[in-house]
């Protein structure tokens, strides 16, 4: 082979390796892909830019739609309170727990940042935050509405002629009093704002081919719930009660303890350009 020959061919493969770097190089907000997940926070859709080799931004909507469960709670009473209960209001109390339906749903908006440590690397750390939904958990009762209008009664009155008292369900460590139509209303709230931390797997733009597949793992800070009760006056808050412990209400007791909340995601995306 002359000289010359060699010289085009080595012309011809850094052309070729020079192209194909540019092929792998990420510029600011030069390729979009759009994204479908699903996991712990529903299912989802979203765009991801990429900002250079080790920056990508993701933004869209992530929604669990409202799941709904039945369960039992125990009716807070102590031996005390239910004499005082039975004496005052001249009539037994049989009612010893309640039925409750639980709802559970969230929509929100996101915004992560997708930072890779390496070139070429797939893990990433993940920071950002998804804002929307605050009151995710709704509970009512759906049995008992007769007695509960009688303790409602007793609440309002004895409780507060005789320093009795107050008698409702145990949900966690909160006490939910009934209304005078004998019904258990509440709901739970967390921040809107929720911040985001996390790892993952593949990235949200592909660089050398179209379609990806992509993880994540991480934690929403949402603080911790605060619950509100109905009433005569509307909802109030209620503070922590530390004389109430209930061992029952299933997902309701532990999302009231939950200050954050898991996410693990499954992300398939496809390069639009």
């Amino acid at each position: 082979m002359t000289s010359r020959n060699l010289f085009l061919v080595a012309t011809l493969a850094l052309c070729s390796a020079t192209s194909m770097a540019q092929t792998d190089d990420m510029g600011i907000f030069d390729h979009l892909s759009a994204g479908v997940e699903i996991g712990s926070t529903g299912w989802g859709i979203d765009l991801g830019a990429p900002i250079g080799n080790y920056v990508q931004v993701r933004a869209g909507v992530s929604s669990i739609p409202d799941i709904t469960f039945s369960t039992d709670v125990d009716l807070c009473i102590s031996p005390q309170l239910r004499m005082d209960y039975e004496a005052f209001m001249g009539t037994p109390l049989t009612l010893n727990s309640i039925g409750i339906d639980g709802s559970v749903g969230m929509t929100s908006g996101k915004l992560l940042v997708d930072v890779y440590p390496f070139r070429n690397s797939s893990f990433h750390v993940t920071a950002g935050a998804y804002v929307g939904t605050s009151k995710v958990l709704t509970v009512k009762n759906t049995s008992g509405m007769e007695e509960l209008k009688q303790i409602y009664d007793f609440n309002q009155t004895g409780a507060l002629l005789h320093n009795f008292g107050k008698i409702g369900a145990e949900v966690g460590d909160y006490l939910l009093t009934p209304t005078k139509n004998g019904v258990i209303d509440a709901y739970a709230e967390m921040a809107s704002v929720k911040p985001y931390f996390g790892i993952g797997f593949g990235r949200a733009v592909q660089t050398k081919s179209r379609i990806g597949v992509s993880c994540d793992l991480g934690l929403m800070l949402w603080n911790q719930p605060k619950f509100y009760c109905n009433s005569a006056d509307g909802y109030f808050r209620l503070d922590d009660d530390a004389t109430v412990s209930g061992d029952e209400g299933g997902a309701i007791k532990t999302l009231s303890k939950l200050n954050v909340y898991p996410v693990l995601n499954v992300r398939l995306c496809y390069r639009i350009f």
